[in-house]
């Protein structure tokens, strides 16, 4: 009998990953399964343990850290402990874009006088 906070969700779902670091190392990998707190990927590469990782899943993005790293065959089993998401990012990037559009409409619309040059 499983003795799990949170219910873990079986999928199967294409994934980018991003080791954060002195250099950012980005692999492609799938989602096994997910929780409310963490997730199970599963990938061609090793990840070190207490490694940062980016997650790029659909329109959402998941910052966490690498709890175990286990080998299963020719691939890795990679449990990542979740410390934050961002979701609906498409929606924000549209907010973001019309703020800066209105922004950029009220700078060119503000007069100036003669000779003078623009603020930066």
């Amino acid at each position: 009998m499983e003795h799990r906070i949170e219910p873990r969700f079986n999928l199967r779902h294409p994934v980018k990953v991003t080791i954060l670091g002195e250099q950012h190392i980005t692999m492609d990998a799938e989602v096994a399964n997910l929780s409310g707190r963490g997730l199970r990927l599963v990938a061609s590469k090793e990840v070190p343990m207490d490694a940062p990782v980016r997650i790029d899943l659909k329109d959402s993005l998941l910052l966490g850290e690498v709890v175990y790293c286990q080998n299963i065959g020719p691939e890795w089993a990679i449990g990542i402990e979740l410390q934050h998401s961002l979701s609906h990012l498409a929606s924000l990037e549209e907010i973001v874009e019309s703020v800066l559009r209105e922004e950029r409409k009220s700078r060119s619309g503000e007069s100036r006088p003669a000779g003078s040059r623009p603020k930066r």
